[in-house]
């Protein structure tokens, strides 16, 4: 009987992990069969199929499982899950349509792969919720700012969207030359590659384009580069179609033991001067936005030079907490040199300047950890691209100053409570409605994030 035994288990090996596709009802089958012709009780064939599922799903989940296909076993599946209630608070509400006081439930659900090909080679993929935004009575898409989703429209299906789809790729990877083993081509639609605040670039922005980083590490420090080239819009009715040429050069490394990070960028807009506001942004309208024309058309270019930098200089000791938590302390300032060199109307003032100061302490990385952070900001009208920062901030766009603080929590392993608060009101700002004038907005954000 033993040898008989030992043949249902070799079968059912065989199906359940050389024939990964194989059915539950071909495994009920031959389990069937087995029992009809007695090599098995009934008991026995199940504890073997149970037993060696289990142990196709372990291997399936460690990678391990040789019969899987090899780019399967190099691939990681990941995402996140997050719950957002949002409070708001207008001063005086920008429209007659808009109440001073907004209550938001939301939620946010990513989720996508990372795969390697190859040693040389990695691709990344990524879906998000967002919100269908209009222009006018047309559907125009997601927001580019925001992957959230409103509690609205009587429980209706939400929909979803390609947050990130890229490759990049080492071609000099198996070369033991510097730089060169250190270079890096990415294209498609990838993370942010720059070092930068959502000042300039609001986080949940995944630009498209291609780009080339390099990044070698001489013992302690490590310097990096990026170039890209990243196109905004298309339009087989126009010769000019916007585009950003972005260089950042950096340093990263350890200063008096102390960890540092310093960068300079240039983001060279091309064709954005003129443009329609609306033209490429779907239906996503922030707060301010850049100088306009009267007819609705950009008024300045856009040459922004960016300087980032954060330092740890010291370790924190905090009641309560075991070991002492690093402080950072960071800063960011933004010119456009495109409006400076505008000689429309002399008269009118520049405002083509931002600025950001703040600190952070902890990190929220493991179960009772918590992480806090503070920062204040002031953004000339005109001083970064109105579309592309953070979209939160006065509700988007610039002409905003403000705080801006918060504490996270990990209340278990890779899950998180936070709050957020922003309290922020127009800069240097002149229309002709006083009411837009005097809009001041303040938030309150509550979430708890899980990621899987």
């Amino acid at each position: 009987m033993k040898k008989y035994v030992a043949t249902a288990v070799f079968c059912i090996a065989v199906l359940l992990g050389g024939m990964t596709s194989a059915s539950a009802t071909d495994i009920d089958l031959l389990v069937n069969k087995l029992v009809e012709k007695g090599v098995l009780t009934q008991g026995e064939a199940q504890q073997l199929v149970t037993e060696t599922k289990e142990d196709i799903r372990r291997q399936n989940a460690e990678g391990t499982n040789e019969s899987l296909p090899s780019w399967l076993q190099k691939t990681k599946f990941s995402g996140d899950m997050r719950v957002r209630y949002q409070g708001e608070e207008h001063s005086s509400a920008p429209n007659p349509a808009q109440a001073n006081h907004r209550d938001r439930g939301r939620f946010r659900l990513r989720y996508g792969f990372d795969m390697k090909p190859n040693d040389l080679m990695h691709v990344g993929f990524r879906m998000a919720t967002g919100e269908n935004k209009m222009s006018g009575t047309t559907a125009a898409g997601p927001e580019l700012t925001s992957t959230n989703q409103s509690f609205t429209n009587t429980f209706n299906n939400k929909w979803i969207w390609v947050d990130q789809a890229y490759v990049d790729y080492v071609p000099f990877g198996h070369t033991s030359l510097p730089i060169l083993k250190d270079t890096k081509l990415i294209g498609g639609k990838f993370p942010n590659p720059f070092y930068t605040t959502d000042m300039v670039w609001d986080p949940d922005i995944n630009p498209e384009g291609g780009v080339i980083q390099i990044s070698p590490t001489f013992g302690t420090l490590k310097p990096f580069a990026t170039f890209g080239f990243l196109p905004m819009g298309e339009s087989s009715a126009d010769n000019n179609d916007p585009y950003i040429w972005a260089g950042q050069l950096g340093l990263s490394g350890v200063l008096m033991n102390r960890p540092f990070k310093v960068a300079g960028a240039y983001y060279d807009f091309q064709h954005v001067k003129g443009m329609t506001t609306t033209t490429y942004t779907g239906g996503w309208a922030p707060t301010f936005t850049n100088s306009a024309t009267g007819i609705g058309l950009l008024q300045y270019a856009f040459n922004v030079i960016e300087g980032t930098a954060e330092f740890s200089p010291i370790d924190v000791s905090i009641p309560f907490v075991d070991n002492p938590m690093p402080l950072t302390i960071m800063g960011d300032y933004a010119y456009n040199a495109g409006k400076a060199d505008d000689t429309i109307d002399p008269k009118t003032p520049k405002y083509n300047t931002a600025w950001l100061i703040g600190a952070k302490i902890g990190k929220a990385s493991g179960k009772g950890t918590w992480e806090a952070f503070y920062n204040f900001r002031e953004i000339g009208r005109d001083a970064v691209y109105s579309w592309i920062n953070d979209s939160d901030f006065h509700l988007g766009g610039t002409a905003s100053m403000g705080h801006k603080f918060g504490l996270t929590y990990a209340i278990m392993p890779s899950s998180t409570i936070s709050a957020t608060c922003f309290i922020t009101r127009p800069y240097k700002y002149v229309l002709a409605s006083t009411a837009n004038t005097s809009n001041n907005i303040n938030i309150i954000m509550l979430d708890w994030v899980t990621k899987f």
